[in-house]
């Protein structure tokens, strides 16, 4: 799938040292947790076993150039037992350095937003950055998410951003 000047496909098992080397960045690291690392990697692994499309790992890629990836998987509800089968959430980061703060996240955002309302029976995406992620935080605002406010999370201060479904007629 193509917008503007990204380019998104799945991640493969051969991406994983690639995906590793952008987790461990300082800009990354700064806004990412542990958890969330293992959850891309395993999510990597586990594709091609499963075909698990509502938990997937895009590689954003820009020029032919691979420079980060978005994490689309199931959406928990408040309660950490409850699943919303209607939601998805996604969360994302640009690696390279060299293509920070050039709208490319958003228009990433963008083209993923696409590709998950192919499936009709989704009708929200939720996306939960930091709350001092305002790189994050805005890239989501340019692609069309609302803010929601702040959210609370053992151990996070978020901000979480929505897009529904009845926002791709306004687009």
């Amino acid at each position: 799938m193509l917008t503007k000047n990204i380019n998104l496909r799945v991640a493969q098992v051969n991406e994983l040292n690639l995906v590793e080397k952008w987790l461990g960045l300082v800009h990354v690291k700064r806004w990412w947790n542990k958890e969330w690392a293992s959850d891309i990697i395993n999510t990597i692994y586990r594709f091609k076993a499963d075909g698990n499309y509502n938990n997937l790992v895009y590689i954003i890629a820009s020029a032919d150039q691979n420079i980060g990836l978005i994490h689309v998987y199931s959406s928990l509800k408040v309660k950490p037992d409850y699943i919303d089968t209607k939601e998805l959430s996604l969360r994302y980061l640009i690696g390279e350095k060299d293509y920070l703060n050039r709208n490319l996240g958003s228009s990433a955002i963008k083209s993923v937003i696409g590709e998950i309302f192919k499936n009709k029976e989704k009708d929200r995406i939720i996306s939960e950055p930091q709350a001092d992620n305002w790189p994050a935080i805005i890239s989501l605002q340019r692609a069309g998410f609302r803010n929601r406010g702040r959210v609370s999370r053992p151990g996070f201060n978020l901000v979480q951003l929505t897009f529904s479904r009845s926002l791709l007629s306004k687009k």
